[in-house]
């Protein structure tokens, strides 16, 4: 119970930082120097180069970032706010202009007393991933607790999922995948797991939910919630010899993140080789390492994906409304447009929502000239229907 509300409590904190609701040019703000006390501006004719004019514009870019993550870290936010020097801040502001005013807020005149105005965009998707990223590694095997499985089609080199345990301490292949995988898990405060040798029936990686289900219930003996697995196969191409497959599930979504593949430039009769197999996995686990990271930072790696169906969109203007709508709602980490017919419209979409509470949110969301209602909702599809608003 105690690790199923760690993990509801990240899914919901990385919902409040996936907000979609940012363009491209990021999130506008405007801010005054009179929100810093102790400021001390230039004088109203002093260049915009000088010093204290600069630093006072390097002070409220900080002061626009602190107010952001103090808004979506709530309680946490001391622990994140020693981090946001000045150079910190700077990489966080999109694009700025600087107005320079009376106190009044009237344009600054000769004589008067002066003050800036600082306007522009802020990066924060940009935040939200720093955000995510050091959440994950801060909670550690708290949230993220992967198991190691290995298999191989490749003649002659037989891995069977079920005697991971010995293949990883074994064979060379195995020891370097596991060890470098490991290395990729330790950054995020967690270790890559082994099950005894244990009986599974699945001899390549899962495919569907019930295979998933057969993955989630081999791996549960050691309370892992995810798993890497490792498969060897024959490549197609001409030359390519052997090639490797990285599939990473989140068993407590029941879902495959991603598969990162590659082929390994080693023959099979170099396996025995640790320096030649070194050379040949390093590649992968390196992409492997950026692509993972990326799930995290992203806000995919605790999101449940979900097929919404939304009937009645019956122009194409109500679509385009719609897919922007979902675009920037802060309870889905992704919405991804996947088909259009005559009044229905579907996404692929993520959340850390149960499907029911995504139905629930949906119907209750104030959108702008429509709305939702919800029609049904299980783990895998919700169902809603479109109504324009006069």
């Amino acid at each position: 119970m105690h690790r199923t509300r760690i993990h509801l409590l990240i899914a919901l904190l990385f919902s409040a930082l996936s907000s979609q609701s940012l363009l491209a040019d990021g999130r506008p703000f405007v801010i005054s120097s009179s929100s810093l006390p102790a400021a001390q501006p230039s004088p109203a004719d002093a260049p915009a180069e000088s010093s204290g004019e600069a630093n006072l514009i390097e002070r409220l870019k900080q002061m626009v970032v602190l107010d952001y993550l103090r808004s979506a870290l709530g309680g946490r936010f001391q622990e994140y706010a020693p981090q946001v020097t000045l150079e910190f801040a700077e990489g966080y502001i999109l694009d700025y202009k600087v107005n320079r005013k009376d106190a009044g807020g009237a344009p600054a005149t000769p004589g008067g007393v002066p003050y800036l105005e600082l306007s522009g965009h802020l990066d924060v998707e940009g935040l939200n991933r720093f955000i995510r990223l050091n959440e994950t590694k801060a909670r550690g095997s708290a949230s993220l607790r992967p198991v190691f499985v290995m298999s191989s089609e490749v003649p002659g080199l037989s891995y069977a999922p079920g005697n991971t345990g010995a293949v990883a301490r074994q064979s060379t292949l195995g020891v370097t995948f596991f060890q470098n995988l490991g290395k990729v898990f330790r950054k995020f405060n967690t270790e890559l797991g082994l099950v005894g040798d244990r009986s599974l029936l699945l001899t390549s990686p899962a495919e569907g939910p019930s295979q998933v289900a057969d993955l989630k219930e081999y791996a549960s003996i050691g309370g892992f919630n995810s798993v890497v697995w490792v498969h060897l196969l024959t490549c197609r191409s001409p030359g390519c010899g052997m090639r490797a497959e990285i599939h990473t599930y989140n068993l407590s979504q029941g879902r495959r993140l991603f598969v990162q593949s590659a082929p390994l430039k080693v023959s099979v009769s170099d396996l025995n080789d640790s320096a030649k197999v070194d050379a040949a996995v390093e590649p992968l686990i390196k992409d492997y390492a950026t692509k993972f990271e990326e799930s995290v930072s992203k806000g995919t790696l605790f999101s449940t994906s979900y097929r919404l169906v939304v009937k009645n969109v019956d122009q194409y203007r109500s679509y385009k409304k719609l897919k922007m709508a979902l675009a920037k709602l802060e309870y889905l980490v992704q919405a991804v447009p996947k088909r259009v017919k005559a009044n229905e419209a579907e996404f692929q979409v993520l959340s850390p929502l149960s499907g029911r509470e995504l139905a629930q949110r949906l119907q209750s969301t104030a959108f702008q000239g429509f709305q939702l209602t919800a029609s049904g909702a299980d783990n895998s599809q919700v169902d809603m229907r479109y109504t324009s608003k006069n």
